[in-house]
């Protein structure tokens, strides 16, 4: 029954569970903005630091200062406390960029 109801919503995880849909529909503009800018810390940044950072003893300043000074530590924070406020969806993409670098 749950597998069935996760192939009539999209996608099922291993169990049958359905997975919530990630579409470009569910980001806003602002949103759209924070994944460019991680897009761009990822190329600049991520990408060329990530043999010393796989290397490294400890987590690589010179990423989280690039992250940082684009304003993408607030992520998930509520714009009320300074943050970016942005929803699962684009939590989960600025995850998989992050972590394809």
């Amino acid at each position: 029954m749950a597998e069935e109801q996760g192939r009539q919503q999209g996608s099922a995880d291993a169990i049958g569970a359905s997975l919530p849909q990630d579409s470009e529909a569910q980001t806003t503009p602002d949103e759209a903005m924070i994944l460019a800018a991680a897009q761009e810390v990822c190329e600049t940044t991520l990408g060329p630091n990530a043999e010393a950072t796989d290397r490294g003893e400890g987590p690589n300043k010179v990423n989280f200062r690039a992250l940082a000074e684009k304003g993408l530590l607030g992520l998930a924070i509520p714009r009320e406390y300074g943050g970016l406020d942005a929803n699962g969806a684009t939590q989960r993409k600025f995850t998989q960029l992050l972590a394809s670098y």
